[in-house]
């Protein structure tokens, strides 16, 4: 029944329209209301039924839709939210669509999903894997994309590829199918191994197309880390094109022994370095130490360069090499024998030392007690005339020597007397006035505590020049006196030839 006007609706199976506001609407009445005048403030058209409306077939054998003050429900008589259907539900039209999926008869409990699909061929899924994928029924939650899966934060923030990578800011590149990355931006990667030797890896600006085989991301240099079959080994490669292969350098290994390995991919000690110029590199752009190693042979060396100071061995010459200012001071020859400033040992020796200008070959001082000496020189033979020093000039020619004579039980001071080094003119003459000139004093040397004869090196100059060396009152470069010195042996000869005519005066007189 069909009622127009005001006031009380009594038949309960009729549909009353009012033109104002009504009183009341029994519970098992409704009515249609035009509030222009009435409850609303507005003008609108008011459905109004106290146990809400339903949707359902013409015998009432199937409910459809009920709307009442909780909400809209599709398939449910009893909504529990302000739009709640049960079953699924398209939004949109054409192809594309939205599909809410409740209700799953695999298992003992149900499963449910929300699919996104456009074009019946890419589409997005949230819900249980037996739904979404197919299979055997679990309770696992899936997110599931039949194409790459992304999301966006004001652009690209993340992308998930079919073949299981991430790439955070980026679509990841087609990496080894056997592997997963993770894609970072425009250069860095992490990737994890599945292969045998198990591990991961690190990339920068490279990627691993198939098993060992790696590509550039960009145009630039490359690097990349890996742990492999218990080893941590690092690589580098020069800078290539976008896409092309890349050739990597392992350039150090640290394998499963704790041996660090550069150059090396066998490292054979705990620190085992090869190749280049210079192997290691240690300090400051002021001061460095260096070790290298080549074909040559092995050197140390430090210095702000490293030609400064350096110590050096040639396996060629199997010669050990000492270095300051860039200028060789030292070696050891392969013969054992230590050359100081020379490329040579002088006479053969063992030990020597070429001097240069104002400097000395060698110099001894000891700060020890008086009862060591400054120089022990020990022949170890138990026969013959030991040379404990030997003095030459000029070409090498011998001018004295100390030597043992064990003849006579005594340590012999020489200076060179053959007649093959002497041009002999005749008997020595006036040696008594040669010896009167020499003037003998009693005196003490400076620091001495005793005193004895002796004699004045310039006062003897005059007389027997040959006995003395320097002049007098001579300076050293730093004001220090410069003595003179003496050989009184050479007054030995002198001494000889008076005491022979003294003895031929005495024979004389004896004899008168």
């Amino acid at each position: 029944m069909l009622t127009v006007g005001t006031g009380t609706v009594t038949d309960k199976n009729g549909i009353v329209l009012y033109r104002g506001a009504a009183s009341s609407v029994s519970s098992t009445q409704a009515a249609i209301f035009n509030e222009l005048n009435g409850i609303a403030t507005s003008e609108s058209i008011t459905l109004r039924s106290p146990g809400g409306f339903k949707f359902q077939n013409n015998d009432g054998s199937s409910e459809w839709m009920r709307l009442n003050s909780t909400g809209l429900g599709i398939g449910t008589s009893s909504p529990a939210y302000k739009l709640d259907v049960a079953g699924s539900a398209r939004f949109g039209g054409g192809t594309s669509m939205s599909v809410l999926t409740n209700g799953s008869t695999s298992g003992t409990s149900g499963g449910s999903s929300f699919i996104v699909q456009n074009g019946g061929s890419s589409r997005i899924a949230i819900g249980n894997y037996s739904n979404l994928i197919g299979g055997a029924f679990d309770d696992t939650a899936t997110l599931y994309a039949n194409g790459n899966l992304r999301i966006y934060a004001g652009g690209i923030a993340a992308t998930f590829d079919s073949s299981g990578n991430l790439g955070l800011g980026v679509t990841p590149s087609a990496w080894y199918s056997s592997n997963k990355a993770i894609q970072i931006g425009s250069y860095a990667a992490l990737e994890s191994g599945t292969a045998g030797g198990g591990g991961y890896g690190l990339f920068g600006n490279a990627y691993e197309y198939a098993n060992g085989s790696y590509k550039y991301l960009n145009s630039y240099y490359a690097t990349m880390y890996l742990t492999y079959a218990g080893q941590h080994q690092w690589y580098t490669a020069p800078s290539g094109t976008a896409g092309n292969t890349i050739t990597f350098t392992q350039a150090m290994t640290l394998d499963a022994s704790g041996n660090l390995g550069v150059g090396t991919t066998s490292p054979g000690a705990k620190l085992h370095i090869e190749g280049g110029t210079e192997n290691a590199i240690i300090g400051s752009s002021q001061r460095k130490l260096y070790f290298r190693a080549d074909s040559l042979g092995v050197m140390l060396g430090t210095g702000a360069v490293q030609a400064g100071n350096s110590v050096y061995f040639n396996e060629a010459s199997n010669f050990l090499y000492f270095q300051t200012a860039s200028t060789e001071r030292a070696r050891i020859t392969s013969g054992g024998q230590f050359v100081v400033n020379n490329t040579t040992a002088i006479l053969d020796a063992t030990l020597s030392s070429l001097a240069q200008s104002n400097v000395s070959a060698a110099a001894f001082k000891s700060d020890a007690s008086t009862v060591y000496a400054i120089v022990n020189i020990w022949g170890n033979e138990s026969s013959g005339n030991q040379i404990f020093a030997r003095f030459a000039t000029d070409s090498n020619s011998e001018r004295g020597s100390i030597t043992y004579n064990r003849t006579g039980g005594l340590v012999a001071y020489n200076t060179t007397s053959d007649y093959r080094a002497k041009d002999i003119i005749g008997p020595v003459t006036d040696t008594g006035a040669t010896i009167d000139a020499l003037k003998v004093y009693e005196g003490k040397m400076k620091g001495a505590t005793k005193s004895r004869p002796m004699l004045v090196a310039h006062e003897a100059q005059e007389v027997t020049p040959y006995a003395v060396t320097g002049e007098k009152d001579a300076v050293n470069d730093d004001g220090t006196p410069k003595y003179q010195q003496m050989d009184v042996s050479s007054f030995v000869p002198l001494l000889i030839a008076e005491i022979q005519s003294l003895r031929q005066r005495v024979s004389q007189l004896e004899g008168a």
